[in-house]
């Protein structure tokens, strides 16, 4: 029942023969890893003619081919995916991408036209036929477009984003709300931190935020919060620092939102925004994995995965970078995060928090909706519906997919990518010195001489964040020096909420904050931070961080200050990798044992990875786990 793609369960050699696919993946995706192409397409070249596959896998099977550069291949694949589905929309928006991107102009028309025959219901082909037509001059034809549509009841207009949509219209079912069983799955669904949740709220200045409340979810709170008379939010991680769902947030970049009231940009975007949840959709159907997505009632959508199984929030975090890093964003004006966005918490830091689904947004007053995601088309998903059947994810699916991904693995080219420190990986030059940033002679001596930047990165190395205050610190103190930007991005993209437009592209030229500024920022969230920074017998016209420069100059700066710095810091680092070896090592002590009482329950001595066969040894006083490696 755990692994359903096993037989055989009581050989050594465990093979995935009832699903001879699934085995192809795994191989091919070890081989591309390790860029053994010849024996990678050889192995998909196998796989062409092999009978009864089903016209999603014929389509995965082409994106192999297409990642090979395989052109002539990849539009075998995806002809006959569609011969056997003719209804594919994926395998005919593939092939139509492949013949634009061949440029076949006449191709590309003929076989859009048969698409738009055999469906004559998809929008998306009216639009891509017109746009088609519009390039080429033809505007006659694009108007007719129009009117063909219209004849089949699509309006190809976009929609009014002025229209206002009333909160009572948009509220959940009726059954949900007075049913005490599917509030209390509800509440066993979304379960984040035992004993606290928190509440959203609108200032009369349109500014929006959530205050903590100390007290456990309740279904009183949950019914409220579907009613729309409150709007909660969950803090992901348990006490125990474990959780029970993953979540992918996809919003449209800030520098963007004004533009949403453009019923073009409109119109432009939540194609992108379809486009992204397909190819995510695409990547889970290759690991078995089944998401459901949420439109959040403001500015993007949420992706959710939920576990069968509680697992570690460090294991769950890893899995979601992995993944995330798989999508390609370059294309629209997007950003995505992940969730959990830490691996711990305390009694005083509840970690980030995600708001609670099916509740109204109180900034732009919409409600937030579930969707599944099918042949590229979001059908709504009522909220009482996956209450009552929620796609879970079994330990062995979750743990099978963790080990197929690897961090540079990408199923097609990609500008994206995530790694454990970050969620938007954004690749800014270095400027001038080859010397990295962080051992900047400037930025060292500021950094020894100025208790608050010193404060600054030490919240850095400890908890991967910074509030907005303290960026502003970082960016309109550090950037005014020569590497300012070098130094400021080095230490930016090792924040979990590091954004675009915080990063700096070159030295700035405004007044440097004044430490008065500084103490009031860092004094804003409860800190009682305070300077004893001496200005007095210095000539400049207001006190600020960078006045401690006057006394740095390459030639008096004491190479031995340097040294005792980097080897504080160096120490600093040491302990830090030691604590963390001692939570992983913790974290695979369960997971052994886990796999060990799977192993017994099973009936298995060894287990096929895609890195090589895991095994069980037993000796005369212990039980334990090797792998031997391909």
């Amino acid at each position: 029942m755990i692994l359903d793609n096993i037989t055989n369960l009581g050989s050594k050699e465990i093979k995935f023969s009832e699903n001879e696919f699934h085995s192809f993946r795994v191989r091919f995706n070890n081989l591309f890893i390790k860029e053994d192409i010849e024996t990678a397409h050889n192995l998909a070249l196998n796989m062409l003619p092999v009978e009864n596959l089903q016209s999603s896998e014929l389509v995965e099977l082409a994106r192999c081919f297409q990642l090979l550069g395989d052109k002539d291949n990849t539009l075998a694949c995806l002809e006959k995916a569609i011969q056997i589905d003719s209804h594919n929309k994926n395998a005919k928006m593939l092939k139509l991408e492949l013949l634009d991107s061949l440029e076949q102009k006449e191709q590309y028309l003929d076989f859009l036209q048969q698409c738009l025959e055999s469906d004559p219901q998809e929008k998306q082909y009216y639009l891509l036929l017109h746009s088609y037509y519009t390039e080429n001059g033809q505007n006659e034809l694009a108007e007719n477009i129009f009117s063909l549509a219209l004849s089949y009841g699509i309006d190809l207009e976009p929609p009014n984003p002025d229209i206002e949509i009333s909160v009572a219209d948009s509220l959940v079912e009726p059954e949900c709300i007075d049913d005490p069983i599917l509030i209390n799955s509800y509440l066993t669904l979304f379960a984040g931190r035992e004993n606290c949740h928190s509440r959203q709220w609108v200032s009369d200045k349109g500014k929006t935020g959530y205050t903590p409340v100390m007290e456990p979810l309740n279904p009183v709170l949950i019914r409220n919060h579907l009613q729309g008379i409150q709007t909660l939010g969950v803090y992901q991680l348990t006490l125990n620092n474990q959780v029970k769902w993953i979540v992918f947030d996809i919003d449209i970049i800030n520098d963007y939102l004004d533009d949403l009231h453009d019923p073009h940009f409109r119109e432009w975007i939540d194609n992108g925004f379809l486009q992204v949840l397909s190819n995510f959709d695409n990547i889970l159907q290759t690991f078995h994995l089944k998401a459901v997505y949420e439109y959040s009632g403001y500015k993007g959508y949420h992706i959710w995965l939920f576990l069968q199984e509680v697992t570690s929030a460090a294991i769950a975090r890893s899995f979601a970078l992995k993944l995330a890093s798989q999508i390609d964003l370059s294309s629209f004006p997007l950003k995505i995060e992940v969730f959990p966005k830490q691996t711990r918490t305390s009694a005083n830091n509840f970690g980030s928090l995600i708001k609670l689904p099916g509740g109204i947004h109180r900034f732009s007053g919409l409600k937030s909706n579930f969707f599944n995601l099918k042949d590229g088309v979001l059908e709504p998903l009522p909220l009482t519906m996956l209450l009552k059947q929620p796609p879970l994810i079994s330990p062995a699916d979750f743990m099978s997919a963790l080990c197929s991904l690897q961090p540079d693995f990408s199923f097609g080219k990609t500008d994206y990518a995530l790694n454990e420190e970050q969620t938007n990986k954004i690749e800014v030059p270095l400027l001038g010195s080859n010397t990295p940033p962080e051992l900047d002679p400037q930025w060292l001596w500021l950094k020894q001489h100025c208790s608050a930047l010193a404060f600054i990165c030490q919240e850095i190395e400890t908890h991967h964040l910074l509030n907005k205050e303290q960026k502003k610190v970082l960016i309109h103190c550090v950037g005014h020096l020569e590497r300012g930007p070098d130094i400021v991005n080095y230490y930016l993209r090792k924040c979990s909420n590091c954004e675009p437009s915080d990063l700096l592209k070159s030295p700035l030229k405004s007044n440097v904050i004044s430490c008065n500024k500084i103490r009031n920022y860092l004094n804003c969230n409860g800190l009682d931070y305070d300077c004893f920074c001496d200005f007095t017998a210095k000539m400049s016209s207001y006190d600020h961080p960078l006045v401690h420069l006057e006394d740095f100059s390459p030639a008096n700066y004491s190479p031995s200050g340097n040294n005792e710095l980097m080897l504080k810091e160096t120490i600093y680092k040491y302990l830090d990798i030691k604590r963390r070896n001692n939570e992983l090592s913790g974290t695979l002590q369960q997971l052994e044992k886990q796999i060990l009482e799977l192993f017994e329950h099973i009936g298995v001595e060894e287990f096929i990875t895609p890195y090589g066969i895991l095994k069980k040894i037993t000796s005369e006083n212990s039980v334990k786990l090797i792998l031997k490696l391909n």
